[in-house]
């Protein structure tokens, strides 16, 4: 599941939503689609899993414009600029030198 912003009235008893179902068409289209990103993104970083996160690149709408065989380099880079916050992705590498 997924939360999403929705419309809702703010009372003095707090704020009461307005229910509006499941999203239809593109917009929903395009909130499954993210979710998705999301998860595998995720998935990725809990289980140190480099093809969960090529995956989720391969989807995002902004890299997924990349030729997929460009995925895996940049999968690669943004893992070593972001090894500070992801060291299980690099168990060699002691703490220290992170």
């Amino acid at each position: 599941g997924a939360i999403v912003e929705t419309l809702g009235y703010v009372t003095a008893d707090g704020v009461e939503p307005i229910p509006s179902g499941d999203l239809p068409g593109v917009p929903g289209a395009w909130t499954r689609l993210h979710l998705e990103v999301h998860t595998l993104t995720l998935r990725a970083a809990l289980e140190d899993s480099r093809q969960s996160f090529i995956e989720a690149l391969s989807l995002d709408p902004v890299s997924g414009c990349a030729d997929f065989g460009e995925l895996s380099a940049m999968a690669d880079k943004l893992l070593v600029a972001n090894r500070e916050w992801l060291p299980r992705f690099f168990p060699s590498t002691p703490r220290s030198a992170l």
